[in-house]
């Protein structure tokens, strides 16, 4: 059984319908919007939606479609308190729910990453899975520590991409094409994708295959030295990336569900979304070194689901290896020459989880389960400076191996208006590194946590259709290990240096109201959370001029966020969602701290993390007769600016999003427009060097039409 099975969301109802008849249209949303929802949150029983005692979104494949949400970026922007807090290029990128980004994109991930029931871990770096939005049933995000209910627990949240499983009893198959104009890029975009789902055997197996190709021109200018005369290159970051995914699924009974799948991503940039100016858009001082971003990835997965009678027995085997590398330059005037430098990721995670969870109708749910991954993350640099004695390979490569314990117990009283819930997880990470470097001797180091995390929560429900609960609950991060000469270096700052860092902490607790108004067609959700971090693990510059990390402290950050869907008349369908809060360091290690900027002091608000965030979507769909029905969707999406450690402040953001299209049978065609306005931020600046931003993509308009075949 999936992490959360959700039939459709309430959050949904500004996308288009699937391709019907125009007249079964209404009758579809009608139905959608009456319909109670079910899922499986707690893992142990169906329940729903608007009786989960979570902090949780649930965004469909037809949502993402019909809001023009069509990666990460534009995912980010519909979930309250979420920000991008670092990206390289278009395929490095880290994320933030709720400040979980106070330490910037260092170790490992802060907000953990499900495709299916496969988690998606890379040990020491910031990576995301990039699934293509054609795969997607739906995505569903966990904004907190919720450890207790996956056994690869993560401290700031959980995004979980839900694929779609083959068809058993009929040929399907899906078609979609685009091309668009990007602003101040010479070329068009484009790209196409194709799904098809054959039954191999009626009811009971079947196959799925999927991928695509698509191509993002460059908009950004090259310069070899200072911007001024004529570029080295124009329009040169541009992106081109495929994937391919199989899926076989096997259901012989309803008691037993066997899927097993294969996907694969790769793609390529030239120089990266890293800029030194988003308005004009250009690169400078880059000589002419032909800068990169490239990723190779691929998913090996397995899962089984066996109804036992009391109980449902779930495996979830998963492999990913994968490779990503970028290239970028070094302007070393004071050697009177370019330098290059060449970052790569190569690596592997093998995870394995098994889970029970209780299928009696009675009062008493629960979940046990127990989960290991072993992977290892080898980061490698290559240096190309004009002075040879300078230049050097160096491989810093970190292993892992670790296992947890994990469940919870909940009980209904008073008839199920009342439900006290607990939880708890084990985990034990045996982890290592090790360092070569071609002019100093290699060093190691280890480490071997034992770490106990925990979540209680109380849900009340006066009436079917509210639930108001109260959720606390803690999440943690495995610590940084890190070479003797960094250990060295931060002794020198009087700095406790340490080979391994202590995971960093978080304690939440957070109050929520959710529910619906039938009558008036409106669904509602509001949470006020506190949350504490410790022992936040930073990167810093020593005074010897050596990248190391240590903890740094304690932060707080308070904050409410809200969600809400309405239907005033039939066809016409509103949203909002937001997020604002306070955040600050509550205690600093100075010496860190200095290391770090002049910014990170107690009282002052946490680095990379936005004050604010707000969102607003409208949708209106209508049928035109003659099986042809007419759909709009627009959305606007907003962030306050974010401060780094240095001083510098980000934009304020505003990206306006929409589409306009037709739709008749099961084929649709629409024009669509991303970032309207042409907002070009930044949203983004780098860490160790303001000179160094990103932004969104420039406005973009397309034609983009889709063939659904049943």
């Amino acid at each position: 059984m999936s992490a959360i099975a959700l039939a459709t969301s309430a959050a949904a109802q500004t996308a288009p319908p699937p391709a019907t008849a125009a007249g079964d249209a209404d009758e579809s949303r009608n139905a959608r919007l009456n319909d109670d929802i079910i899922v499986t949150a707690s893992k142990s029983s169906a329940q729903r939606l608007v009786e989960a005692p979570l902090a949780i979104q649930a965004i469909s494949g037809e949502e993402l479609a019909g809001r023009n949400i069509r990666n990460a970026d534009s995912l980010i922007t519909a979930i309250p308190g979420a920000s991008q807090s670092e990206q390289l290029g278009e395929f490095l990128r880290a994320y933030s729910i709720r400040g979980s980004g106070t330490g910037g994109g260092i170790g490992d991930t802060l907000v953990g990453y499900y495709l299916d029931e496969t988690p998606y871990i890379i040990p020491n770096a910031q990576f995301a899975p990039q699934p293509r939005l054609m795969d997607l049933d739906r995505v569903e995000i966990l904004r907190g520590p919720y450890g207790t209910l996956y056994g690869a627990g993560a401290m700031g949240g959980t995004i979980i991409y839900h694929t779609k499983n083959p068809d058993l009893s009929k040929f399907t198959a899906d078609a979609e094409a685009y091309v668009a104009n990007v602003k101040s890029a010479s070329k068009a975009a484009y790209g196409f994708a194709g799904a098809v789902s054959i039954p191999i055997v009626a009811d009971e197996l079947a196959i799925r295959v999927s991928g695509g190709y698509d191509y993002r021109p460059g908009f950004a200018d090259v310069y070899a030295g200072a911007p001024v005369g004529t570029p080295f290159k124009r329009n040169a970051n541009d992106v081109d990336h495929r994937d391919l995914r199989v899926v076989a699924l096997w259901k012989p009974s309803d008691a037993l569900s066997v899927k097993l799948q294969y996907q694969h991503f790769d793609g390529y940039q030239h120089y990266s979304q890293q800029m030194s100016s988003v308005d004009p858009y250009y690169f400078r001082d880059y000589g002419t070194v032909p800068g990169f971003e490239k990723t190779n990835n691929n998913l090996y997965a397995g899962s089984i689901d066996l109804d036992v009678g009391f109980a449902t027995l779930t495996s979830s085997t998963g492999y990913v290896d994968f490779s990503t590398s970028y290239l970028t330059s070094l302007n070393l005037a004071f050697l009177g020459g370019i330098g290059e430098l060449g970052n790569g990721y190569d690596g592997y995670s093998f995870s394995q989880e098994l889970r029970l969870a209780s299928n009696s109708g009675g009062p008493l749910h629960w979940v046990l389960g127990g989960f290991y991954n072993k992977a290892k993350n080898a980061f490698s640099q290559t240096v190309d400076f004009p002075v040879p004695l300078l230049n050097g390979l160096g491989v810093t490569t970190t292993r892992t191996k670790n296992y947890s314990g994990f469940g919870e117990i909940s009980y209904d009283l008073a008839d199920g208006k009342l439900v006290p819930l607990a939880g708890i997880r084990v985990y034990h990470d045996d982890r290592n590194f090790t360092s070569i470097q071609a002019a100093a001797p290699s060093t190691g180091g280890s480490s071997s946590p034992t770490v106990v995390t925990w979540r209680a929560n109380l849900a009340y429900h006066p009436n079917r259709d509210t639930t108001i609960y109260l959720n606390a609950g803690t999440g943690f991060r495995s610590g940084i290990v890190q070479s003797q000469l960094q250990v060295n270096a931060l002794l020198l700052d009087n700095i406790d240096g340490m080979g391994a860092l202590k995971p960093d902490r978080m304690r939440n607790l957070e109050l929520g109201l959710k529910g619906r108004l039938r009558d008036a067609r409106l669904s509602y959700e509001i949470n006020i959370y506190d949350l504490r971090y410790k022992d936040i693990q930073s990167a810093l510059v020593t005074s010897s001029g050596v990248a190391a990390f240590a903890s740094l402290g304690t932060a707080r950050i308070r904050g409410i966020d809200l969600s809400l869907q309405w239907e005033p008349v039939v066809g016409l369908t509103l949203g909002v969602s937001g997020d604002v809060n306070n955040s600050e360091y509550v205690s600093v290690n100075p010496a860190v701290a200095s290391g770090i900027g002049p910014t990170v002091a107690v009282g002052n608000r946490i680095i990379n993390q936005p004050r604010w965030t707000a969102r607003a979507d409208i949708g209106y769909t209508t049928p035109l007769g003659d099986d042809l029905s007419l759909y709009f969707n627009g959305s606007a999406s907003f962030s306050d600016n974010r401060l780094n450690q240095f001083g510098n402040l980000t934009a304020k953001t505003a990206i306006v999003d929409g589409n306009i299209g037709l739709r008749k049978g099961n084929i649709e065609a629409e024009l669509y427009a991303q970032n309207i306005t042409n907002e070009r931020g930044p949203w983004f600046i780098r860490q160790y060097n303001p000179d160094l931003i990103g932004g969104p993509t420039p406005q973009t308009v397309g034609l983009r039409v889709r063939l659904h075949y049943k």
